[in-house]
Parts: structure tokens; C-alpha cells; sequence
């Protein structure tokens, strides 16, 4: 299933879909600037629609991440990312249960992510092979209205103590990204920062920077 010359651990950053970004007239455009910056992985989450039309902007944007090298992650449904070839599967609470989706992919050697939201969950995630977990939500965003964000102190908890690579998510944008990637994040799982940034790859390069640089054992400035 995995396009053998795309490394998911390369990627620092996930541009995470939303039904309002997918509605967009521009929405192709968008990730096609994305994806020719080869600076993140996209993440096409879609609750709400409809299974067909779930297909359908999958497979575009299978041909446009295929054709720029950078990976397509469907988030929950397990079987469009089978359709198309997706690069990896996003679990989370609302899919099928983790332990029957984590057979299935260990067994068909499909990658998959998990979202988590404590040290337990991410240490389940760990056991049953996830590739990489989302863990949050740090921040207050839209897309989580009426969610009581858990802030830095949630990565700094469950990071250290999990060797999953942990994408901060919610929230997280160029701003913030250093103090993200401080906490212990291997990178960004992010929405509106990446999608609705009036320049798309200032964003990502920023954002990126701030986790290489980390990862290097730099600090920024440095």
C-alpha cells in the first residue's frame, strides 16, 4: 500500500483537512502548493461527507501527493485509504476499535497513526504498532469548540516516556511551534495555520524549522 519512496518519518508537519477547508473552491490548488513544498504530509479528514465523495478527493489528491513525493494519510475511513493507495491510515475514537484496525494493518504492513490523549493511549498505540500519534489538544481551536485544551504540559508528560514519534495537535502554528517542539513533539499535526496562511510555505517553513532545529540539539537563534 506505502509508496515505497515516501518516508512518513521525514515529515514534521501533518496539514490536517477540515469539511470548511475541503469545500473550498481553491481547496486543489492549496495542495498542490502544499505538496510542492515537499515540507509536510497531508491528512485528509473528512467526518460528514458522504463515503463517495470521501473517494473522490482522495484519489485527487493521491495523484498529487504521488507526483510531488509526500505522503496522503485518510484519516478513519480504512477503506478509502485502501482504494487509493494512501500512504497511511489516521485512527482515532471514532473508527473502528483500535486493537481490530491495528491486526489488520500490522498484518497488510499499512502504517497507521493514532490520536491520543493521554500517556496510556499513546503507550497503547505504541504496543500495537502505530507509526506515529497525534496527541492533544494543546491549544484552543475552532475546530474543537467547547474543548478544554491540556496545554504544553500534556506533551511534556507522555513525550519522554513513549518512543511513538508525537505530533502536537491543536492549535499549533508558526508562533507557537518552538515552545511545541520544547516540549518534547516530534512535529505538527495542524488545520487553519497551514490551509488558511496567506503564504503557504512561509508557514511550513517556519513551523519545520522549529523541529529540525530542535531535533539537532539546537536551540533557534542559534
Amino acid at each position: 500500500m506505502m509508496n515505497k519512496h515516501v518516508d512518513l518519518q521525514k515529515f514534521r508537519i501533518h496539514a490536517v483537512t477540515d469539511t470548511a477547508i475541503l469545500e473550498s473552491p481553491d481547496f486543489l490548488d492549496k495542495a498542490r502548493v502544499l505538496s510542492a513544498t515537499g515540507l509536510a504530509a497531508i491528512n485528509l479528514r473528512a467526518h460528514g461527507l458522504e463515503g463517495r465523495r470521501v473517494y473522490e478527493i482522495a484519489k485527487a489528491l493521491r495523484e498529487i501527493t504521488v507526483q510531488e513525493g509526500v505522503p496522503l494519510v485518510v484519516n478513519d475511513r480504512l477503506d478509502v485509504a485502501l482504494a487509493v493507495a494512501a500512504d497511511a491510515v489516521h485512527l482515532g475514537r471514532r473508527s473502528i476499535p483500535l486493537q481490530a484496525a491495528a491486526a489488520f494493518c500490522r498484518a497488510r504492513k499499512i502504517p497507521f497513526g493514532y490520536s491520543c490523549h493521554s500517556l496510556e493511549e499513546a503507550r497503547e498505540a505504541q504496543k500495537l504498532g502505530a507509526a506515529y500519534g497525534y496527541l492533544g489538544t494543546i491549544f484552543p481551536t475552532a475546530s474543537k469548540p467547547g474543548v478544554a485544551p491540556a496545554e504544553l504540559t500534556l506533551l511534556e508528560r507522555v513525550c519522554p516516556k513513549v518512543e511513538l514519534p508525537i505530533f502536537a495537535i491543536g492549535g499549533i502554528n508558526p508562533a507557537n511551534a518552538a515552545d511545541v517542539a520544547r516540549a518534547g513533539a516530534y512535529g505538527a499535526a495542524a488545520i487553519s495555520a497551514v490551509w488558511n496562511a496567506k503564504n503557504i510555505g512561509l508557514a511550513l517553513e517556519r513551523m519545520n524549522a522549529c523541529f529540525e532545529t530542535f531535533a539537532s540539539g539546537s536551540s533557534p537563534g542559534d
